[in-house]
Order: structure tokens, then C-alpha cells, then sequence
């Protein structure tokens, strides 16, 4: 769901609890906002979840091993 939208270099999917996803999107030349809602209702819809927050971050970190982590739990 985020492959081919312009603007959108990086993602993460972040789950803080249940039912709330943060999604960190990291952006050189910024984002249209009809795509970002249409990327949030798209993971609403997908995951279930009725708490999505869309974060656009300047960068996105790598993991200890070097890494891009597509999805992190913290539950």
C-alpha cells in the first residue's frame, strides 16, 4: 500500500498497544494528503485498528544489525 506513491521514501509500522499503529514515513519532497488518508484508511481497514497515526519523520532509523525494520511490536 505504500509502493508507487510519491513522496513516500521509508515507512514503519509501529504497534505502541493494541489497536494503535503509528506509522513513521520518511519524505524528501513531502506527501500529497488525500494519499496519506488513503494510506491511513487502507490500514484501518487491513489491520483492524481504529487508532492510526500517520508520523512524517525526516529519518527513519536502521535497526542494531543494519537493518530497515518494516513493522516493530512493543506489546
Amino acid at each position: 500500500m505504500f509502493y508507487g506513491i510519491v513522496g513516500i521514501d521509508k515507512f514503519q509500522l509501529v504497534q505502541k498497544k493494541n489497536g494503535s499503529i503509528i506509522v513513521k514515513i520518511e519524505s524528501n519532497i513531502g506527501v500529497e494528503p488525500f494519499e496519506l488518508e488513503n494510506v491511513r484508511m487502507n490500514i484501518k481497514k487491513i489491520m483492524k485498528s481504529n487508532d492510526v497515526c500517520l508520523n512524517i519523520v525526516d529519518k527513519i532509523p536502521i535497526s542494531v544489525s543494519g537493518k530497515h525494520r518494516f513493522t516493530i511490536s512493543e506489546i
